[in-house]
């Protein structure tokens, strides 16, 4: 038997107009602190793989401080064994 995560739509480092700073960058940690507890029960249940099914970002250019915080979690799938498979959507893919 295969054991896999699948997660999407994380949308990290979103940003939304109507918030203000504060509430912006709590929303931004909430986010980080779900895709961390993904990749958690990934290497607690020993998956065999991980699938991330698109907008693993909210936009194409993300912020240096999520690209930093995926590379670092991406680490401990890896230094766990676990393979990582992903494609990208619409929010991860530039526009032209």
């Amino acid at each position: 038997m295969i054991t896999a995560v699948l997660t999407s739509d994380n949308h990290l480092g979103a940003y939304s107009a109507r918030y203000r700073p504060e509430k912006l960058e709590l929303r931004r940690k909430t986010l980080c602190k779900a895709f961390a507890c993904v990749v958690d029960s990934a290497i607690e249940r020993k998956a065999d793989l991980f699938l991330h099914a698109g907008d693993l970002f909210d936009r194409p250019d993300p912020r240096n401080e999520e690209r930093q915080f995926v590379a670092s979690e991406l680490c401990r799938l890896r230094n766990a064994g676990i393979p990582v498979f992903a494609i990208a959507g619409k929010h991860d893919t530039p526009k032209s």
